[in-house]
């Protein structure tokens, strides 16, 4: 797994001062910015986009601070409908294997049937 740093290297092509490598280039922003990949993983997967309300922007922020390590335990309670599952279980964790891929996670649900397709989902946004 390459560092920050590496990625940005192969995205700047050396070869050729001042051109890009805009595969990379993605790579690192979407590796960078949970927003940003949220919305390319959303836009893969269903093929719309992905409009970022305020409470998600809150939720966003929050959660890049459990990335950075400000915050080590968080409980999300915010009605049905509004983007928990997208963004805390499928986009997050997905996006903290891309950056650790020996992170845990644990999921919790009165549903198996939602943590089983919630888990398969992941797997498929992870291949």
């Amino acid at each position: 797994m390459m560092s920050i740093k590496e990625m940005q290297e192969t995205a700047l092509d050396a070869t050729k001062p001042g051109t890009v490598n805009p595969v990379e280039m993605l790579r690192l922003e979407a590796l960078t910015s949970f927003e940003k990949y949220t919305k390319l993983m959303f836009k893969a997967q269903y093929h719309t986009s992905y409009i970022i309300a305020e409470h998600h922007k809150k939720i966003i922020d929050t959660l890049q601070k459990v990335v950075d390590c400000d915050i080590t335990r968080l409980i999300i309670n915010i009605g049905p409908r509004y983007g928990k599952t997208q963004l805390v279980i499928k986009s997050f964790i997905s996006w903290c294997f891309a950056l650790n891929p020996r992170c845990l996670f644990l999921h919790l649900s009165s549903s198996d049937l939602l943590v089983n397709d919630n888990s398969d989902n992941i797997r498929e946004i992870m291949s």
